[in-house]
């Protein structure tokens, strides 16, 4: 939450939190920073005839992250106890591994730990353009692409609604109550093994093709809610991975019935090459920018003996996505979505 309020362009000039307040009521931009299971997530939304302003605030965001020492120093104090653990973190502990969530998660990082933590993130980004409206979105790609680096043309697609019937069999429930924050729903199946890479694999890309669709369907019904389909791996689910519906904002309950029509929808027609090849040569794409950095392979390397993870498996990552098809994804998001424990996971302030 402190790391996107304040930061330095490569120059000497500082940038801070009011200075950012001052420049989005100017030109109308909105900046949400959310902190979701593994990372961050920045958006910036800007009107027509904002453009340039808000690709100049992302890249001076994503150029050089800083973080300010006074903002930082006020979320030290804000914290609570056991604040440190991510609500959804919390929440996926105490349902499948209590010891862990009962542990000492309460010592809050330092500055110099945030701030590194931040600046791996964020060269590590994948930055999505999304352009709507009487806009001219080739030219926008291109002025994108000069300033944040070369960006992968996709068509938008609209996903139609069906009905998803779940079973309340083997159902798993946790509410989390926060001193501030806003509402989030989670709608979850624990999933298999991670070391059954093929399969997980598959399943991140059936997750990717879905949450093209959630989305689409929901800006088709007009929810103002942020929505996105997750495939996460995390120490609160030990050896597992678990498959992630997360609905945040208002009429939540109503969202998160049309992310299962969207996915009942999937799961009867399954998902065509057409929706994911765009999707693999995105991942492509982006796992070769990658590759060309020695961090990321530094990073990638000091995993090998985790999880039954080989050397091998790290080289051929992108080769592992490649072999995945459109029959071998629908196969995973039905087995996942068919056969696996579900969950769910409500997050609201104290006062709701």
């Amino acid at each position: 939450e402190a790391a996107m309020l304040a930061w330095r362009s490569p120059s000497s000039e500082s940038r801070d939190a009011g200075w950012l307040a001052v420049f989005c009521e100017t030109h109308e931009i909105e900046v949400q920073v959310r902190r979701v299971v593994g990372g961050l997530r920045l958006r910036v939304s800007a009107p027509i005839g904002a453009q340039e302003e808000a690709l100049r605030l992302l890249y001076l965001l994503l150029d050089r992250p800083m973080i300010d020492a006074g903002v930082f120093a006020q979320w030290q104090q804000a914290r609570g106890d056991d604040g440190s653990m991510e609500p959804i973190e919390r929440g996926l502990a105490l349902l499948y591994n209590p010891e862990y969530a009962a542990g000492n998660h309460g010592q809050v990082p330092s500055l110099d730990d945030a701030q590194r933590v931040l600046s791996r993130i964020v060269r590590t980004a994948q930055i999505t353009v999304g352009i709507t409206g009487e806009v001219d979105a080739g030219e926008m790609v291109e002025r994108a692409g000069a300033m944040l680096g070369e960006l992968a043309w996709r068509e938008g697609d609209v996903g139609a609604a069906g009905k998803l019937e779940l079973s309340a069999q083997g159902d798993r429930t946790c509410e989390i109550e926060l001193v501030a924050g806003e509402p989030k729903q989670v709608s979850g199946v624990l999933g298999g093994s991670v070391e059954d890479l093929a399969t997980l694999r598959a399943t991140i890309l059936a997750s990717m093709v879905l949450g093209e669709r959630v989305r689409a369907a929901v800006e088709q019904h007009g929810y103002e809610a942020s929505v996105d389909v997750q495939v996460v791996t995390s120490d609160s689910l030990r050896d597992r991975w678990a498959l992630l519906f997360l609905v945040e904002g208002s009429g939540d309950d109503a969202v998160m019935g049309l992310v299962r029509d969207v996915a009942d929808e999937m799961l009867s027609e399954g998902i065509g090459f057409d929706e994911l090849d765009p999707i693999k040569a995105d991942l492509d794409q982006m796992l070769g920018h990658y590759a060309r950095s020695a961090r990321y392979w530094s990073t990638r390397l000091s995993g090998v003996g985790l999880n039954g993870r080989t050397i091998e498996d790290v080289w051929s990552v992108r080769a592992g996505y490649a072999a995945v098809d459109a029959d071998a994804a629908t196969m995973a998001l039905r087995s996942a979505l068919g056969g696996g424990q579900r969950f769910a996971i409500r997050v609201h302030p104290q006062d709701q």
